[in-house]
């Protein structure tokens, strides 16, 4: 289960146990159209990947701080 909080950690909870995966710091917040699908697109990319929980947590934060950070659903990444 993953739990994305706005600026909070972002919990990990799996039946390894659980984690809280610190986001990014956003300083600039314009628009959050579509920073959930972004998170949740970049975390399974990831974990696709193979990548560990915790490291998809990052790249889903990371890709939903640049979305918030501009106007629009869509940016650059």
């Amino acid at each position: 289960m993953v739990v994305k909080n706005a600026s909070e950690p972002i919990i990990l909870s799996s039946s390894a146990g659980r984690t809280a995966v610190a986001p990014p710091v956003v300083t600039r917040v314009v628009d959050t159209t579509a920073a959930g699908d972004s998170f949740n697109a970049a975390f399974l990319v990831n974990l696709l990947a193979g990548a560990p929980h915790e490291e998809c947590a990052k790249a889903g934060a990371r890709v939903a701080g640049k979305v918030i950070a501009a106007r629009g659903a869509l940016v650059e990444i």
